[in-house]
Order: structure tokens, then C-alpha cells, then sequence
């Protein structure tokens, strides 16, 4: 054989091992490509050692929680059954904000909500479901918090200042547009101490402002109120509005009650939690939920008093849902709120 032919023969050689090497890696990526589409798979086998001390919780609350929860003996002066919820900078109702304010009525019964606005479409069909339930209460930020809007704070910077502000001058319930109210609140509202919150994570680690249940004139409302003049930075806006109110509440404990993460707060915000929230439960799995929310009387546990939905980071799933998504498709966020739409 030729010096050529056998150059030859051993250049196809080395072509076909080549081609063959990378059909293998394409066969290979094309029976693995659904084990990477399918984030949920590689999920099952990831344990974040940042969301461990958020997540793992053993459900039993501290003397002091238990004590704050147990408020029944009536107050001299009880703290007012008065909700607000706040809209800002948007005119439209969503069926999520719909449903917090639908969630409040039936599960709180307050004397009056009080809906904080700036622009309202009072046409808007979310809006006309609840209309005879609301006081309508409209603010102008840029006169009422002239030097933040001057200064380019975010609306929701200003609204931590808000809801502070409102708590201080009239008391009552504050609940964020993403909660939802699963029960009367009639033993937080005789507590012997004058602001309740809930812990936020099983760490305990920090105090949750979706919910903030006050009397006027709290004297830790006005200390927290106070850290945001000067040194408020909106690159460490999460530790206004979580940590410090942790922090005060360890240097003045007689003036605040704090609860268990479960009354406020869980499940957390983790991914875990959310999509545990939002899978799709099989026919048997959505049985045997429905009946434990309807064991612990609309909730998941005996002592959860609302459901905050994290809306920002659960936004995928919250987005896309309406009356009729919520009725048909069996998620356990769903059949714990069907009840606010009969």
C-alpha cells in the first residue's frame, strides 16, 4: 500500500473517531436534557445551608409567643379592630389584592378598612366587588413625604414609612397587599403590650412588616419610625424594615409582643416553600389537604393567622391565576384561598 493511501486511510480513522465521539455527546446531552430542563429534579437533591436555618422548624412556640398569642383577657383599652391596606402608584385592583381585602372581611370582621390610595379606578371590577366595605383614604406622597420623593425613594421605601406612620397615628391592622387574613384576630388585638409582629423565618432572626397590629402612639412604632431618619440607606432597606424591629424589640421587650413564624409568615419565602405552595397535588394529595385547612379551620396550622403570599418572589405563579384557575386547579395556595371567592 502507498505511503499515500495509508495517510489517507488514517486521516478517515481519526475523522470517524471524532464524529463518533460527538454523536455519543449528542445522544448523551439529547437523554439527560430533560433532567436539566426539569429544575424541580435537581432541586430534590439541593439543600441550600442559607435557607436551612429559614426552613427547618420544629413548631413549637417559645412561653413568651404563646403568651402574646393567648391575649383573651379583654384590654382596658383594645387595640382598634381598624385594617389598612395601601395601593400606591398603581390606579387598577388586581384579583390578588382583591383577594386580600375579600380575606380581611371574612376573616378578621373589622369595624372598617380603610384602603390608602394615591389613584383609584373606581370602575375597575376588582375594586366594585368590595367597594361597600372600604373607606377610601387618598394621599399625595409628594406633600406627605415631600423630602423621600425629592430624595427618589422607591414607592416601596415609602411604604415601610407609611404603614409605621398610620399604625402611630390611628392603630389597628396593617396587611400588606400579598397576605391574606385566614383568622379573627380578636386575641392579638387584647394584647397587654402595644405592637405585635411575627417572626419571619424559623431562625427567628427578624421581625416581618406585612402584618403590623399596633396601638396609637406606640412608643416602639415611633423608635422604629425614627431609624429612618439620617442613616436610611435603600441598599440596606431589608434591615429597616426586618432586622431592626428584631433588634429593638431584644432592647425593649415590654413593649412589643413577637410571634411564632408560623402566625404571619409561614411558609417562608425559600423556593422550597413557594413551589411547595404552588404544585400541582395529585386527586388524593388535594383530598387529604382540603381536609387538614378544613381540620384547622381554614388554615394550615391551628396557630397561622395569615398566608403572605411573597408575591415578588411567587410572582410566576400569583400572576396568572383568576377566580376560575383558583377553583380548577388543585395547589394547596389555591384551595386555602377558594373560600374568599364563595
Amino acid at each position: 500500500m502507498s505511503r499515500l493511501a495509508r495517510l489517507s486511510g488514517l486521516v478517515r480513522s481519526q475523522v470517524f473517531t471524532k464524529v463518533a465521539i460527538l454523536g455519543a455527546c449528542v445522544v448523551l446531552l439529547y437523554l439527560s436534557f430533560p433532567y436539566f430542563r426539569d429544575i424541580r429534579h435537581i432541586d430534590q437533591y439541593f439543600d441550600s445551608a442559607e435557607e436551612r436555618p429559614i426552613e427547618v422548624f420544629d413548631y413549637k412556640d417559645t412561653f413568651d409567643e404563646k403568651r402574646c398569642f393567648d391575649s383573651v383577657t379583654p384590654a382596658p383599652n383594645p387595640i382598634p379592630k381598624i385594617v389598612h391596606v395601601a395601593w400606591f402608584d398603581n390606579p387598577e385592583l388586581t384579583f390578588m389584592t382583591y383577594l386580600t381585602i375579600r380575606s380581611a372581611i371574612v376573616s378578621i370582621k373589622p369595624d372598617h378598612i380603610n384602603l390608602h390610595y394615591t389613584s383609584l379606578n373606581e370602575t375597575n371590577k376588582w375594586f366594585l366587588q368590595v367597594r361597600d366595605h372600604v373607606r377610601l383614604v387618598q394621599h399625595d406622597l409628594g406633600k406627605e413625604y415631600t423630602t423621600q420623593v425629592q430624595e427618589n425613594w422607591q414607592i416601596k421605601h415609602i411604604s415601610d414609612l407609611f404603614r409605621l406612620d398610620t399604625i402611630h397615628k390611628e392603630g389597628g391592622i396593617y396587611l400588606d397587599m400579598d397576605v391574606l387574613a385566614l383568622r379573627p384576630f380578636d386575641n392579638l388585638l387584647n394584647s397587654q403590650k402595644d405592637v405585635v409582629l411575627g417572626h419571619e423565618g424559623a431562625d427567628r432572626s427578624e421581625l416581618c412588616n406585612s402584618v403590623i397590629v399596633g396601638r396609637p402612639g406606640s412608643q416602639f412604632i415611633q423608635r422604629w419610625r425614627n431609624s429612618y431618619s439620617g442613616n436610611f440607606s435603600t441598599d440596606d432597606w431589608n434591615y429597616h424594615s426586618t432586622i431592626l424591629p428584631k433588634e429593638l424589640s431584644e432592647h425593649h421587650p415590654d413593649e412589643i409582643c413577637t410571634l411564632s413564624p408560623t402566625a404571619f409568615s409561614w411558609p417562608t419565602w425559600t423556593k422550597r416553600h413557594i413551589d411547595y405552595m404552588h404544585e400541582y397535588l395529585s386527586e388524593t394529595e388535594a383530598k387529604e389537604f382540603a381536609k387538614e385547612v378544613v381540620t384547622n379551620n381554614g388554615r394550615l396550622l391551628q396557630s397561622q393567622m395569615t398566608y403572605h403570599e411573597w408575591s415578588k418572589i411567587a410572582s410566576s405563579h400569583l400572576d396568572r391565576l383568576d377566580p376560575e384557575s383558583v377553583m380548577r386547579d388543585a395547589t394547596r395556595f389555591n384551595i386555602l384561598a377558594r373560600r374568599f371567592l364563595n
